[in-house]
């Protein structure tokens, strides 16, 4: 077949071969912009799994300078990184100008989460607080919230749907239908009751356990959990049990945050 990438057009030449590097043509660019672009892409490189606010004001600013049409493929040849990552990096960025303390507590998917444009104002504002305040932030609490307040708001959304869509309907439908309605949420209701309740018996299964396995060292693992929070010691237990990884990075994982001094 024949090489079309010459039809390409400006700023999307890159190497379209299985296999082969991809590559950013910089040569398009002004000299200047060229330059601090390559220079931006080496610190990014550096930094794009531990600096959030540094990669992501980098990112906002190429992307004003390079412009929609070439910041595309120069963050898919430079970073292999996808335009909602890019994103994730610049929302966070956005979000938390005035707070960027906030992100070094918290792991990446929480902090995009919350940066996200469909995460309400209210929460964000909350875990600020908080944060702010001394208070313990538990990564898992705050992803319910967030995934609690979508599906509310979708939820909302479904339910005007529903009652547009009702009102053309005769009593007798409308009747059924409410019937209808209220058994599928009783079964889903009983659905949930009976997770909640599989869930609570696993958790004491697992309490009982590490009581019978771990005997008087349990309240000082307990004290070590609770002082940089589960997730961190998750991350570090995953790392510690995969040999092609070792224990690299275990120190820098990020995880729930609990303030270094708290009241007795």
């Amino acid at each position: 077949m024949k090489n079309n990438m010459s039809t390409l057009p400006l700023f999307q030449r890159l190497s379209a071969q299985p296999g082969a590097t991809v590559t950013f043509d910089y040569t398009q660019l002004p000299e200047d912009v060229a330059s601090e672009a390559r220079q931006i892409a080496s610190r990014v490189r550096y930094r794009i799994r531990t600096n959030i606010m540094d990669t992501g004001r980098d990112l906002l600013e190429m992307k004003q300078k390079l412009g929609h049409g070439a910041f595309g493929p120069w963050i898919a040849a430079e970073f292999r990184m996808t335009d909602r990552t890019a994103q994730n990096f610049m929302r966070a960025a956005e979000v938390f100008s005035s707070k960027p303390e906030i992100v070094s507590v918290l792991p990446p998917t929480t902090i995009y989460a919350l940066a996200a444009k469909s995460t309400p104002d209210d929460i964000r504002a909350d875990v600020i607080a908080r944060f702010d305040e001394g208070q313990p932030l538990d990564a898992r609490v705050i992803g319910m919230r967030i995934n609690e307040a979508r599906r509310a708001k979708r939820e909302e959304i479904d339910s005007a749907a529903r009652t547009r869509e009702r009102a053309k309907l005769s009593p007798e439908k409308q009747a059924k239908l409410n019937k209808a309605e209220a058994k599928k949420q009783e079964a889903q209701d009983a659905e949930r009751r009976r997770l909640c309740e599989e869930h609570e018996r696993t958790a004491k299964d697992a309490a009982m356990l590490l009581t019978e396995r771990l005997g008087d060292d349990l309240p000082r693992i307990m004290e070590l959990i609770e002082s940089v929070g589960v997730y961190r010691v998750r991350e570090a237990l995953r790392a510690l049990n995969t040999p092609d990884d070792g224990v690299a990075g275990v120190a820098n994982a990020p995880g729930a945050y609990v303030p270094k001094q708290q009241a007795h």
